[in-house]
């Protein structure tokens, strides 16, 4: 039976308005014991798209990050013959919605937070490299040809003693 033995918040923030960003885990004190794991898990994640006009803004965003050790994950697609497209984590995925502004006459789209049950993955070690998180609208898998958006997601790490 795992034992939390210590819980840690790890939030990221985009700093301008993209379709991908690199970020890097803050170093976590030393374990407490050399054999405890960190568990990993998304616990919020929320997006801001705001622009007047495009219709793919209504189409909800799915958040992937690339380079997450010990992360396995397996995105693919087709209708009839399945083929892994990429074994990039998929962390959430936020829908979107509108705002009318009655006075200007203009409309605001932009993207709600939404997280569903918690994908958990283990490290022995926090990772000190960069990874990318990127967004992609569900209608494809590829990034680079949609709207900018500026998000905030948090991390829950959980230092955890597997031994009885």
């Amino acid at each position: 039976m795992s034992r939390v033995v210590r819980t840690y918040q790890q939030n990221f923030i985009s700093s301008t308005a993209s379709d991908s960003w690199f970020f890097t885990f803050a170093p976590v004190p030393r374990k407490a014991k050399n054999s405890n794991r960190f568990k990993i898990s998304v616990s919020y994640l929320s997006a801001h798209i705001s622009q007047t006009t495009g219709a793919n803004v209504f189409v909800p965003q799915a958040f992937f990050a690339r380079g997450l050790q010990n992360s396995i994950s397996n995105t693919g697609a087709g209708d009839v013959v399945t083929t892994q497209v990429t074994g990039d984590t998929l962390l959430g995925i936020v829908g979107n919605a509108f705002d009318v502004n009655t006075i200007t006459g203009s409309t605001t789209k932009y993207a709600n937070s939404i997280v569903g049950t918690p994908y958990y993955f283990y490290l022995a070690e926090m990772p000190t490299n960069s990874f990318l998180i990127y967004y992609t609208p569900i209608t494809t898998y590829t990034y680079g040809d949609v709207n900018d958006l500026q998000f905030l997601l948090s991390f829950l790490i959980e230092e955890v003693d597997d031994e009885p």
